[in-house]
């Protein structure tokens, strides 16, 4: 899976952010490291601090004294809702860049390559994805994760009970 930061498609993006001097960034609550809401309530983490950098340069490709950036919380099930109706310019987290979602946004170039993994209690002896069998496993709606344990579940039989989050610190 690839990080992108998926960008508007609206021609006028750039006129309405010169217009406003305002850039709207989506964000996750809850994706530390990548992106986080802090203690103090400000928006955090290293896709933020790119989405910032971003920012900056638009503010000086538009040659402004200086540009607002407005945070929004974008969910994994909104985030794409988000970019394509315009409420946020740009969505910073660990969002997979794939064929079907670029066929909607458009993705940066990759700056973080991780793949799906999943976490189980040391004691349940958990090792394989098979051994999931007959249990319940919570996965992040609006995700690839999903697709790819539902996949994995009906080509194996597995009985695998998906319980959907809302967000990564719900599904833990």
């Amino acid at each position: 899976a690839c990080h992108g930061v998926a960008q508007a498609q609206d021609a006028g993006t750039l006129d309405r952010i010169a217009r406003t001097k305002t850039i709207s960034i989506g964000y996750r609550e809850d994706e530390v490291p990548f992106a986080y809401k802090a203690a103090d309530g400000t928006a955090t983490g290293y896709t933020v601090e790119l989405c910032n950098d971003i920012a900056e340069h638009v503010r000086q490709v538009l040659k402004l004294d200086t540009i607002n950036i407005n945070y929004v919380i974008a969910t994994p099930a909104s985030r794409f809702l988000l970019v394509k109706s315009g409420k946020i310019d740009l969505e910073c987290s660990a969002t997979t860049n794939n064929a079907e979602r670029r066929e909607q946004v458009s993705f940066s170039y990759p700056h973080f390559i991780t793949a799906t993994r999943f976490v189980a209690k040391k004691s349940s002896d958990v090792k394989h994805i098979k051994d999931l069998a007959g249990r319940t496993v919570a996965s992040t709606t609006g995700t690839v994760n999903i697709e790819q344990l539902q996949t994995i579940n009906r080509a194996n039989n597995l009985n695998i009970s998906v319980m959907l989050a809302r967000q990564n610190s719900d599904g833990f």
